[in-house]
């Protein structure tokens, strides 16, 4: 498959986002890079991380999007976000409550419906006839959405595109999990017991993505700086009335269940990942060398 697709996807960048021009011209060369990385065979499941800030959502929709709208494929190809799956409020806090305060927390492994991850991502491969309703999560009241997506699969099996910031990282040795890397560590896990809970959900979760991975890409920010400063503008682009965080040091306290892994990824990302698409201090990507 050879697609010319930067004309469209510039398209659909300039009609999908606010990315300025010059940010819109790296990011629809790239889509084009990585749709001649995609498996020959399928239908496959491609995992697409980086920590939060970098991109994925909308890297993600602009390949779902290019791949079902002007390629011959033998399959659809659907985008399931992890973000998604988060688990309802309410469990998180019960969980909270009688386990560990930390794990009402969304954003670490754990904080998802694994289980209902792994059956919709099988159902759309084997194309299981019927129909699944994925569910969809509203960040601002931290729960989940009452309107949910439909998929009626009617026995196709599809290709599946994941994205979510640990999608492919695979847990820490037990050695790194000594000592706290912020703050909220220090303070609120001082003798690790919630950083090696969740490192045990996230060994759990990469062995079943492994069983089930064709393909693992990953976004990487220049560093730890770069992924608060850029999740920081993400919030000041949304509406007033929809901003979660209102300023930089709200930002870096919704970060912090995030710190260890992202840390984790800036370090050791280069030796997992299929695709390392290395991200400037523009954000703009740099594919690097396929391993």
């Amino acid at each position: 498959m050879q697609p010319q697709c930067n004309a469209p996807a510039g398209d659909w960048l300039a009609r999908h986002t606010r990315l300025a021009p010059d940010s819109r011209a790296p990011l629809a060369e790239l889509a084009q890079e990585l749709l001649l990385r995609l498996p020959a065979r399928g239908p496959w499941l491609v995992g697409l991380g980086g920590p939060p800030g970098t991109g994925k959502s909308t890297l993600g929709r602009l390949l779902c999007h290019l791949l079902n709208h002007g390629h011959d494929l033998a399959w659809p190809v659907t985008l399931l976000s992890l973000d998604d799956y988060y688990l309802p409020a309410a469990e998180r806090h019960a969980r909270g409550q009688t386990r560990h305060p930390l794990m009402a927390r969304r954003g670490p492994p754990g904080s998802h419906d694994d289980a209902l991850l792994w059956r919709h991502i099988d159902a759309l491969r084997e194309g299981r006839p019927g129909e699944i309703v994925v569910p969809r999560f509203d960040k601002g009241r931290d729960d989940r959405d009452a309107l949910f997506r439909r998929l009626d699969l009617r026995g196709q099996a599809h290709c599946v595109l994941l994205e979510g910031w640990f999608v492919g990282t695979p847990p820490q040795a037990e050695s790194e999990l000594i000592e706290p890397i912020n703050a909220l560590e220090a303070r609120r896990d001082p003798d690790g017991r919630w950083r090696r809970w969740f490192n045990r959900q996230l060994a759990v979760f990469h062995g079943q993505l492994q069983l089930r991975l064709s393909a693992g890409w990953h976004l990487a920010a220049p560093d730890w700086d770069h992924v608060v400063r850029w999740r920081w503008i993400q919030e000041q682009e949304r509406p007033v009335g929809q901003r979660m965080l209102h300023d930089r040091a709200a930002v870096m306290d919704f970060l912090a269940p995030f710190e260890r892994l992202c840390r984790h990824q800036l370090t050791h990302d280069a030796a997992w990942a299929d695709e390392r698409i290395r991200l400037d201090t523009h954000h703009h990507p740099q594919r690097e060398a396929h391993r």
